[in-house]
């Protein structure tokens, strides 16, 4: 008999499916396991595995570890167009051992012998605890090394400039980098087959909180509520699945709406236009408490069991960063994930990053330009879908205790 503590579980379905661990004894971890002859099996690291649950395993983990965190969907992608998620029947084929990316010879040592990839391997120690300079190629008939050696040659490939966004642009990128010689029609045609939405069954309440302080010109303020529309634009606006707040906020809190104000799209914008810049301090604390005593209230909208995010516009320079933080904490603990977009020149990234939830690298972005936005949008898509780490009421789930020696026997 063995006890597994976990100090979260998203979600666990036995045999063929998926289950997220995070932050287990301090090192962030997302796994696919299956019970096998009574014992518990990661599947991402599992040899010749395959599905698009354990692609989207990985995919998570190298995100959430910061080692590859806007691809854009490329590695996701990526993964189908090389092997439809592992399931094309030569994707293990013999004295092969791409995997799932399909990583040839060739290019794993590109990956191996390049300095410029130091970095990243350092992190991939730190976070997943994979020393990369003891891995052989033969590794990688493991998803998890299979993924991490395609993100890996990406980085190498793309350099200073990125990945680009779309699967156009991707599909020109593929053939260039990864496939020279293949019809960029390739990645397009299976990209679209691929489903890169998720199939939500839970709901999204989303509030922004707009800064509208002296620290931010007139004109930064409109960017903001130009940006709210934007990602307002990736998601179907109704009382049934995706409803938005707003909250106004300098030194007073007001000329915002709660989230079951406005449940058509057209509406909704048209009250974002309507929302006006009153300078002031920024009470940063004030609003993010608001919001969790009034925006996400049932009373204001707020649905049991729905996805709560939090999009905090601002400079990040708070009258009272203490508080702020504190607020910031208490909201978390409530289930609310945090975003932190910065608007100004003057931003203070390190507020910004103290604030927003983890990892930083896909909870906090300077707003530069909209076309930079693909991959926040893409991230809040994420936590939507996530399943929920909360209970109904809101309250965060304590640690479990997984006990296993047979295949029935799971305990709380």
């Amino acid at each position: 008999m063995v006890l597994l503590k976990l100090k979260l579980v998203q979600r666990l379905i036995i045999c063929d499916t998926a289950i997220d661990f995070v932050n287990h004894e301090g090192v962030l971890t997302f796994f696919v396991v299956c019970f096998v002859n009574g014992q518990l099996t990661d599947k991402t690291t599992t040899p010749n595995a395959s599905g698009s649950d354990v692609v989207e395993a990985v995919v998570n983990l190298i995100r959430e570890a910061c080692i590859f965190p806007n691809d854009k969907k490329y590695l996701r992608r990526l993964a189908y167009v090389e092997s439809m998620d592992g399931l094309e029947a030569n994707t293990y084929r013999p004295n092969y051992y791409g995997g799932i990316w399909q990583i040839d010879q060739d290019m794993f040592q590109q990956i191996a012998t390049a300095i410029v990839l130091d970095d990243a391997k350092k992190m991939i120690k730190q976070s997943i605890g994979i020393d990369w300079s003891k891995v052989q190629w033969v590794d990688l008939a493991k998803p998890l090394y299979s993924g991490l050696a395609a993100a890996l040659f990406t980085l190498l490939k793309a350099g200073k400039n990125g990945i680009p966004r779309g699967i156009h642009y991707q599909a020109n990128f593929w053939v260039n980098t990864y496939r020279p010689g293949h019809l960029a029609n390739v990645f397009f045609t299976k990209s679209n087959k691929l489903e890169t939405g998720c199939k939500r069954t839970n709901t999204l309440d989303l509030v922004f909180a707009l800064d509208s302080s002296t620290s931010l010109a007139p004109q930064e303020f409109d960017a903001a509520k130009q940006f709210v529309k934007y990602i307002v634009d990736s998601f179907e606006i109704s009382s049934d699945t995706t409803q938005v707040g707003v909250i106004r906020f300098s030194t007073t809190l007001d000329g915002g709406f709660n989230l079951n104000a406005h449940t058509s799209a057209d509406g909704l914008k048209k009250a974002i236009d309507g929302v006006q810049y009153k300078s002031g301090g920024t009470h940063t604390a004030e609003a993010i408490e608001y919001a969790i005593n009034n925006c996400f209230t049932t009373t204001n909208g707020a649905r049991l069991g729905s996805s709560k995010i939090l999009i905090l516009v601002t400079d990040g320079r708070s009258e009272n960063r203490n508080e702020t933080l504190r607020q910031a904490a208490a909201a978390k603990a409530k289930g609310i994930s945090i975003f932190a977009i910065g608007v100004s020149a003057q931003v203070d990234e390190r507020e910004l990053n103290a604030v927003a939830s983890q990892p930083t690298c896909t909870h906090v972005q300077i707003l530069n330009s909209f076309a930079d936005l693909d991959s926040l949008k893409a991230e809040i898509e994420q936590v939507s879908c996530k399943a929920s780490e909360f209970n109904l009421d809101g309250h965060e789930m304590g640690s479990i205790v997984v006990q296993y020696d047979d295949i029935n026997t799971i305990k709380r």
